[in-house]
């Protein structure tokens, strides 16, 4: 989100990354929607902004070729904060942001203090451009 550029270029670099995450993280990869904002539209594509929770994730190391046959991370646990879009069924782009205040996994942190974050009006501002201004109802 903050850089504008695309993490995952293409079909084949989505192949290769997800391929490697899935291979080297093996059973105990465990990802959880914990808390979920959902944008319709009339017309034109839909948004849900999600935050999540990766356990026991891998990937390659950074820089590398996103297959991992340069060497791959330590597991760890990810707390992401991941805007998709929706056009005809099929999830056609995402921006991800690091939760670096882990409010997705906060059972306190309600849709007022989710709203209030900085992070969260990062991807407001996203949605308003991608909608013309119109953020609409969540």
């Amino acid at each position: 989100l903050k850089s504008g550029q695309a993490v995952i270029k293409d079909r084949n670099s989505f192949i290769k990354r997800y391929t490697c995450v899935f291979r080297e993280s093996g059973s105990k990869l465990s990802g959880t929607c914990t808390k979920r904002f959902y944008f319709d539209a009339v017309r034109g594509p839909t948004y849900c902004l999600d935050y999540e929770t990766h356990e026991s994730l891998v990937t390659a190391m950074p820089g590398t070729p996103p297959d991992g046959k340069l060497g791959v991370r330590d597991p760890r646990t990810e707390h992401l904060m991941v805007l998709y879009e929706e056009k005809g069924g099929k999830l056609t782009k995402m921006w991800i942001k690091q939760d670096s205040d882990k409010l997705g996994s906060d059972p306190y942190a309600g849709e007022d203090i989710l709203a209030a974050s900085d992070a969260y009006k990062q991807f407001e501002a996203k949605l308003k451009e991608l909608k013309n201004g119109k953020l609409g109802e969540r």
